[in-house]
């Protein structure tokens, strides 16, 4: 109601304003001069939502984006025209939210493009397209590989492989990701159990939870069902989840980190770092491993400033008795840093690429006879 009142309040008698449903409006703009006066009103409607709104005893802040189609380039019909807006509006929330962005013909292009790939990216899993790859994680003190990273990847029949940095978002955006974080989370304890009846008893598998799954699934299900039907230890399974995702509703990850814990079954915070409040909540979430942020350790070689935020997690997370994960090396002068450090493990490029369980398992076994360990 408060937005409508907003809404109305700013426009002409002869304009619309219509609220569709949800928290969707239109608004009908006729005898406009110029594609200027369209921007002008679109920037006025998101100034005026933006200031806060009393709700009861609450103040609650709202951003708006909003889409515009323009009669009659974008549409000779008021279906269309609403079609476009509204493809307009998705695009202006994809570009960072509470801004507006004009219709544009490739923008129909992008959208059917999308709307392709989501239809492909529910069917991936019936469809054996879906694979879990893996990437060693290092201990620097040792120089041995004692863990592995659980990471999606979408092999596609016509577009092949497709990134998870396209097709995750899209699969959280939909709310697929909680099916898919499923079957990646199964599929993970499934292979630790291959591997353990291989006699490889040593290896901890991580797998990233998204902040969807964390917030609005029930992966203490999916964990309970591969605890109690397959062959694994509980220590063998790791959580990596982001700090977004525990700040969408504190108490419930509280809760649900602590159910976690109590079967065993380690935590570690990913991206860490990259966050405002890592350092205030660290404390009362009950992890076991920090990660550090790439973006920490791409610019080691040349930033001294990286090397001194690096050394201050590096030391807090000793301080609080956590382990510590530097993700993303590349270069040998990096692993250098990071062991001066006195980082504990690694992972990246520099060592092995994610790949195939069988390959990455090869790759382990291997390394066991190798005498010429990264410590050295």
């Amino acid at each position: 109601k408060t937005v409508a009142t907003r809404l109305t309040s700013l426009l002409r008698d002869s304009d619309t304003v219509a609220r569709l449903g949800g928290d969707e409006f239109t608004v009908i703009l006729e005898d406009i001069r110029d594609i200027q006066s369209i921007a002008q009103v679109a920037k006025k409607i998101i100034d005026s939502l933006a200031g806060m709104m009393r709700i009861g005893e609450h103040d609650v802040y709202v951003t708006a984006s909003v889409g515009i189609s323009v009669y009659p380039e974008d549409g000779q019909d008021v279906q269309t025209l609403l079609m476009n807006a509204d493809t307009a509006m998705y695009r202006a929330k994809e570009q960072g939210k509470n801004t507006f962005r004009f219709f544009t013909a490739d923008m129909n292009t992008a959208t059917l493009e999308r709307m392709r790939l989501e239809t492909s990216l529910h069917q991936a899993i019936n469809n054996n397209e879906m694979q879990v790859y893996y990437q060693p994680k290092y201990e620097l003190r040792t120089g041995r590989m004692n863990g592995l990273e659980a990471l999606l990847r979408w092999q596609h029949p016509e577009k092949g492989m497709i990134s998870p940095a396209v097709f995750i978002p899209l699969a959280e955006e939909t709310g697929f990701i909680k099916q898919l974080g499923d079957w990646a989370l199964e599929s993970a304890c499934q292979q630790i159990e291959r591997w353990n009846r291989m006699g490889v008893h040593d290896l901890a598998v991580s797998v990233n939870l998204s902040p969807v799954q964390l917030n609005y699934s029930n992966p203490l299900h999916t964990i309970d069902r591969c605890l109690q039907r397959l062959d694994i230890r509980p220590e063998q399974l790791e959580l990596e989840i982001t700090e977004s995702g525990l700040m969408q509703d504190e108490n419930n990850a509280i809760a649900l980190l602590h159910q976690f814990k109590e079967r065993g079954v380690r935590i570690a915070l990913d991206d860490f770092g990259t966050g405002y409040s890592s350092l205030a909540y660290l404390r009362r979430f009950p992890i076991d491993t920090l990660k550090i942020d790439r973006s920490f350790i791409r610019d080691l070689e040349q930033d001294e400033e990286s090397i001194l935020m690096l050394e201050s997690i590096i030391r807090l997370a000793q301080n609080l008795k956590l382990g510590i994960v530097a993700e993303g090396i590349e270069t040998e002068q990096q692993l250098k840093i990071l062991r001066t450090l006195g980082c504990e493990m690694v992972q990246g490029f520099y060592f092995a690429k994610p790949s195939a369980a069988d390959t990455a398992i090869a790759f382990f076994l291997s390394q066991q006879n190798d005498e010429h360990a990264i410590a050295s």
